[in-house]
């Protein structure tokens, strides 16, 4: 009877023990990384959907709707949060909107998931439920493009370094 207690605890430490070596060997899990190429602040330059580019403020008309894209600062920090600013809209009229949350990147893509949101940093509500994005990203020189999927098409961000 012993015995056997003795080799069901002997195969559940070597389980636990294999699964901590596999887990390690995969970087801990969950594979979610902060790329260091990210962190900083950038602004949205360019929207572009099927081929059509527009440079921001401005909006691309289409039958579902416009895409749009006003005077955006986008700031990724080296904690794994983020904060993004709208000055103005589409029209390049002013607005005040804030949004933050948190960041990671595994591969070429940028998984962002807005926490908080209102019109400034003292009056920020909880985004319930949070807002999850994934993005496939890319950096040349001083310029991140974010293309994010949907149901109407890809859309492509264009955000330079400030």
């Amino acid at each position: 009877m012993q015995t056997r207690r003795l080799i069901t605890v002997f195969k559940q430490a070597l389980a636990a023990l294999g699964l901590a070596l596999l887990l390690a060997a995969c970087g801990g899990g969950g594979g979610a990384q902060l790329a260091p190429e990210l962190v900083g602040s950038w602004n949205v330059v360019e929207v572009e959907i099927q081929s059509m580019v527009q440079p921001c403020p401005g909006e691309i008309p289409r039958l579902f709707g416009p895409v749009k894209c006003g005077t955006t600062v986008v700031s990724f920090n080296a904690d794994g949060t983020f904060v993004s600013v709208d000055s103005a809209d589409e029209r390049g009229d002013p607005i005040s909107k804030r949004s933050e949350g948190t960041w990671s990147t595994g591969g070429n893509t940028l998984t962002r998931t807005e926490t908080l949101s209102g019109p400034d940093a003292a009056n920020l509500v909880p985004t319930d439920p949070p807002a999850l994005e994934k993005s496939t990203w890319s950096i040349s020189a001083n310029r991140l493009t974010l293309t994010t999927s949907y149901l109407f098409g890809d859309v492509t961000y264009r955000l330079q370094k400030r």
